[in-house]
């Protein structure tokens, strides 16, 4: 195997969440009569946790509070992107190490993995609220990459977006693109082509021949 371990972004990659975010954050702006075109969101919050601030906000903390509250009742439903279980079961059983680093807090995240039964997969899971500083910052590559004794020439990271692509880029290893059809919406081709990464994928299935 070309790439034995492998780093998952959570959100917009394996798990259909993007909706969902950007719900939570229309709802937490509203409620500061704050009106920010869904643009600006994706492109000022999505993985940035200044972000609300830039935009008007004076409570960063209460915020976030009514942001992970509305996201936490829509996770209890959200759904895989296609392939996404046949594709890690596939690697999985092919001996791959996996982990999982996400900008998203742990508390929405373990209770969908464990929902959705694939928690076994991931040796180790990395959130926001085990580094200082997000994507694309690469500290929680670095510091995943230590907890799987994984080797460098042999790490690729999987994500959905140029924050993702930049993590990896910066910790000096092998980058996926992942941009499916629905995520469109949210990153323009422009951005992908942009990011620079070393592959470009439209399904998580296509990642078998990349890291074989």
């Amino acid at each position: 195997m070309t790439y034995p371990y492998i780093l998952f972004d959570w959100d917009g990659c394996l798990a259909k969440t993007l909706d969902v975010w950007l719900a939570a954050y229309q709802y937490a702006f509203g409620l500061y009569d704050i009106e920010v075109p869904d643009s600006e969101i994706i492109r000022v919050c999505f993985g940035r946790k200044e972000g609300p601030v830039e935009l008007g906000v004076d409570d960063e903390y209460e915020f976030i509070n009514h942001l992970v509250e509305y996201a936490d009742r829509k996770m209890k439903s959200v759904s895989l992107h296609e392939s996404v279980e046949d594709t890690l079961n596939f690697l999985y059983e092919s001996d791959a190490t996996m982990g999982l680093i996400t900008s998203s807090k742990r508390e929405l995240v373990e209770p969908v993995l464990e929902r959705l039964n694939i928690d076994y997969f991931f040796e180790a899971l990395m959130t926001q609220d085990d580094v200082t500083t997000l994507k694309p910052d690469p500290e929680v590559v670095f510091e995943m990459m230590g907890l799987l004794s994984a080797d460098q020439k042999q790490t690729i990271i999987v994500g959905d977006s140029p924050h993702d692509v930049g993590a990896g880029q910066n910790a000096g290893i092998a980058t996926v693109y992942y941009y499916p059809e629905s995520n469109k919406k949210y990153y323009s081709q422009s951005v992908v082509d942009d990011s620079e990464a070393d592959y470009v994928i439209k399904s998580i299935g296509q990642l078998i021949d990349i890291v074989a």
